[in-house]
């Protein structure tokens, strides 16, 4: 004669089914799913494992390259306003990759942290730059290769560019 199992949690339900971390009895009611299997409440809860974390140096070296990424491309972004919409996905796919590969593959909040700094480190060197140009040299360059977008209109639209470049920089290191 088999013995029946008991949930731990409900001691009503019979099952036949266990977490799969610490082999707890679960129910149908109380299992989590998970990429690693079936869960109980407790163990689905606990935060990601070190495994994976970036560690502090990779966390710098990312925000290295982010800070050379943000530096090229804000340059690019103050000479060339006009092109606004293609620098930030620019920024956003290309940075992204390039502060993922600085870590390794290596993905979290810390690594999404340094990607919103890398676009807005570039959005403000864009803007300093074409500020300290004092719209001359931009201004005639842009009116040269037909800029849409008056300068005073401009701020906004770049501003909702750099929106656009951190969403797609930041979602790359979910």
């Amino acid at each position: 004669m088999t013995e029946t199992t008991r949930c731990a949690r409900h001691p009503n339900q019979e099952t036949n089914l266990q977490c799969a971390r610490c082999g707890k009895a679960i129910c149908t009611k109380c299992m989590v799913y998970t990429s690693v299997g079936l869960r109980c409440p407790e163990c689905a809860r606990e935060r990601r494992s070190g495994i994976n974390a970036p560690t502090p140096s990779t966390v710098g070296r990312a925000a290295a390259a982010g800070g050379a990424v943000a530096l090229v491309i804000g340059v690019l972004w103050g000479l060339f306003p006009a092109y606004g919409f293609w620098i930030a996905l620019l920024l956003g796919f290309g940075g992204g990759e390039i502060v993922n590969d600085a870590a390794n593959r290596r993905r979290g909040p810390e690594l999404q942290t340094v990607a919103a700094g890398m676009v807005i480190g570039a959005f403000l060197v864009g803007y300093l730059l074409s500020e300290a140009l004092d719209h001359g040299f931009a201004d005639r360059l842009n009116r040269f290769l037909g800029d849409p977008i008056p300068f005073g209109d401009r701020i906004i639209f770049e501003t909702i560019m750099a929106a656009i470049a951190m969403y797609l920089a930041t979602f790359r290191q979910k």
